[in-house]
């Protein structure tokens, strides 16, 4: 079976080691803290460039709308992309607000996007918009709200009200709501904010990064009870945090997100993990009380010599929470590599990046690990290749690293709680190329990338295939619109997030992609025309969607930037004739050309539902009668196989669908007896780009995807 198509690796520099995690939990009051968004994970475009994470923190980029502190040079170009992208307009969207510049929305791990069923409402927490600049600092925090499911949007509320042209101010904007039980009224509803802040300066400063507190604010949303309060690095009792993200409210009566702490020093190269914040703010009647809990695996430097804190802990990414509706079991999930080799018998040798998650069951009290590795799991075998070194051996990474300094150039992931109170980690994953890391503690690793949802049930763990990725995050866009100076390189990621439905029965995925801009598995180009697509999946019957192309069509005439992704849906319709629509901010693509540092709008996009037929597709739980594999060769220049292995007798169809959802092939159906088979799709004629085959045996069906370059 084909695991992978592409032969060329990267590598990346794994010089600090840990070992077996170590909790440590503290609790501290409701002083102020801060932390600083500097981003922890690098990854080089082209499939040939050797990546170096030695410093996972090396050099990255200051988060302000200032200059960063270091140059890298823009080596992307967009010469060949020429005449290939789609009408560039700003259609097929409701205008929903807008911010004095783009960084505020660049990282997908914040919370930007929210709704509420009970009061109708849905509230999208951003920058303040150019408009307000005359009287406000650009780091004013704004809500832009509406009440009839977007059709109409209101821009007034705002919230850390900074004054004109001040450097200094709030940033990077994580926004939910509180819905007090039983109200239906949306002004009897709170608006919860949390960001960092920064003293604006362009210059480097340690051990904060030029970041030095955090930002908890509320407002009933009659614009009442407004409170404005920071979290200090440094203050007695506080942890240092450098941002915070993953932002959610419960039902009772909390607000959580994460943050990391770190300290840099004094050159900016190098920095100490102290732990990851989980900050709780709860509600006393009249705005939040907030608390923080330590959590820290204890990271080890490559000495393996025990230290206070973890120097350049082999770490990448930010730390993701996520929590039940009811606000009794939530999650933390960090990633890195716990090295256990100190320990005989021990199976936590990761070698390569995995998730490293801890659960609470009684409300954040108490946290233990969920000890899991993903080494040689049966169903990322069948997508990822083996290592080159130890062929029996499949070691996962998840893609989680950029390239520094490309601010908005991250994979990203994604967690949410289920009705069952299960996790699902959705997260774009590829194949080390080797079991044991070289003489110069290199890893290199298979630059094909593929989506899983990793999930839970109960004290095990399951993963289930999600789709291919044709292309992988942009690190310098130049297509014309959004372009990249040499000092500030502008970047977008899939962009991958999750939501879930209000009981919790059915989880979402949507991200990015970029068919248009496939050019073959031996160069995997880079995001540069994205469009939007998502999955759902209902955890009560096992059943799926298909991948749903939301603006792949001649009808959609823009291309996708840099989504933001409600992390609940709201419902319209009755019961079996179902719609759930998540709701997804977008922004508009820029009349001139943007770096970055100029005003953008924003526009609600509609696009993003599934309906109750819609969940056709069966996975593990459903016991299907038959499998597919993947087809092989793929890409096809015309004719591809795959195989069919069968339960029992029955008579197989096979149709083929290009991306518009057009049935453009369909094959006799044959009488198949139990053992494995192998189908021959003719597929020559068929126009270069994306396709689904689509099995079906006794009224269940099954699809994958195929690629055809000629």
């Amino acid at each position: 079976m084909l695991k992978n198509t592409t032969t060329k690796t990267k590598k990346l520099t794994l010089k600090f080691a840990m070992r077996k995690s170590v909790l440590i939990l503290l609790a501290v009051g409701t002083s102020v803290y801060a932390g600083a968004q500097l981003k922890t994970s690098y990854e080089g475009v082209k499939p040939t460039k050797p990546v170096s994470i030695s410093t996972l923190h090396t050099k990255a980029a200051h988060p302000n709308d200032a200059p960063p502190f270091y140059n890298q040079a823009v080596t992307e170009s967009s010469a060949k992309k020429g005449g290939l992208h789609k009408t560039q307009t700003a259609g097929n969207g409701v205008p929903c607000g807008g911010a004095h510049n783009l960084y505020g929305i660049l990282n997908a791990n914040t919370t930007a996007v929210t709704c509420d069923q009970a009061t109708g409402s849905i509230l999208f927490t951003h920058r303040a918009d150019q408009s307000k600049m005359g009287s406000y600092g650009s780091g004013t925090y704004e809500a832009s709200y509406s009440l009839d499911w977007g059709q109409t949007w209101d821009t007034t509320l705002l919230m850390y009200k900074w004054p004109a042209a001040s450097a200094s101010g709030t940033r990077y904007p994580n926004g939910v709501m509180f819905n007090p039980a039983g109200n239906t009224n949306f002004k009897n509803a709170y608006w919860i904010a949390s960001g960092p802040w920064t003293d604006g300066s362009a210059t480097f400063s340690a051990p904060y990064g030029n970041w030095d507190s955090i930002a908890f604010g509320s407002m009933k949303l009659d614009s009442t009870n407004v409170m404005e309060g920071y979290k200090g690095n440094g203050k007695p009792g506080v942890n240092t945090e450098e941002f915070v993200e993953y932002m959610s409210s419960s039902d009772d009566s909390t607000v959580h997100n994460v943050g990391d702490g770190l300290y840099y020093n004094s050159g900016g190269t190098g920095d100490t993990y102290t732990g990851s914040s989980i900050n709780t703010g709860k509600f006393n009647g009249s705005g939040f009380t907030w608390n923080q809990t330590l959590i820290r695996p204890h990271l080890m430097p490559s000495t393996h010599s025990m230290t206070a804190f973890d120097t350049l802990a082999e770490r990448m990414n930010d730390a993701g929470t996520a929590w039940s509706q009811d606000g009794k079991t939530g999650y933390v999930v960090i990633f890195g590599n716990l090295d256990s080799a100190a320990s005989p018998g021990d199976t936590l040798n990761f070698v390569t990046y995995q998730p490293i998650v801890y659960k609470t069951t009684d409300a954040g009290k108490s946290w233990n690990m969920m000890l899991h590795n993903w080494r040689n799991d049966p169903t990322m075998s069948m997508w990822l290749r083996p290592t080159a070194d130890s062929p029996s051996v499949m070691l996962p990474i998840w893609h989680l690293f950029n390239n520094p300094g490309a601010q908005g150039g991250d994979y990203d992931y994604d967690l949410v709680v289920d009705a069952n109170n299960d996790l699902h980690i959705f997260g774009v994953v590829c194949a080390s190329a080797i079991a044991n890391k070289d003489s110069s503690a290199f890893i290199s690793y298979y630059n094909r990338n593929f989506l899983f949802d990793c999930y839970t049930t109960g004290a095990s763990w399951n993963a289930r295939f999600i789709d291919s990725m044709l292309s992988v995050p942009t690190q310098s866009i130049n297509n014309g619109l959004w372009v990249a100076t040499s000092t500030g390189p502008l970047a977008m990621g899939n962009r991958v997030q999750a939501s879930r439905s209000l009981d919790g029965k059915k989880v979402f995925v949507t991200w990015l992609d970029d068919t248009i801009d496939y050019v073959g598995p031996t160069t995997i180009d880079s995001l540069q025309f994205p469009d939007m697509y998502g999955q759902g999946y209902d955890v009560t019957t096992g059943k799926t969607t298909r991948v749903k192309s939301f603006t792949h069509s001649q009808t959609y005439s823009t291309n996708v930037w840099y989504i933001c992704v409600s992390n609940l849906d709201y419902t319209t319709g009755s019961v079996g004739n179902m719609a759930y629509h998540i709701p997804v901010v977008r922004v508009a693509t820029p009349s001139g050309t943007n770096d970055g540092t100029t005003a953008v709008a924003f526009l609600y996009d509609t696009t993003d539902v599934y309906y109750d037929n819609d969940f056709v597709g069966f996975q593990e739980l459903s016991k299907p009668q038959f499998s597919i594999t993947p087809s092989y060769p793929n890409p096809s220049n015309g004719v591809t196989r795959f195989g069919v292995n069968m339960v029992k007798e029955g008579l197989v169809s096979v149709d083929v669908y290009n991306m518009v959802g057009e049935r453009i092939i369909t094959m006799e159906p044959q009488k198949m007896g139990t053992g494995s088979h192998t189908i021959t799709i003719n597929a020559n004629g068929l126009a270069n780009g994306v396709y689904f085959y689509r099995v079906t045996v006794n009224g269940q069906s099954l699809s994958q995807k195929m690629v055809i370059e000629q």
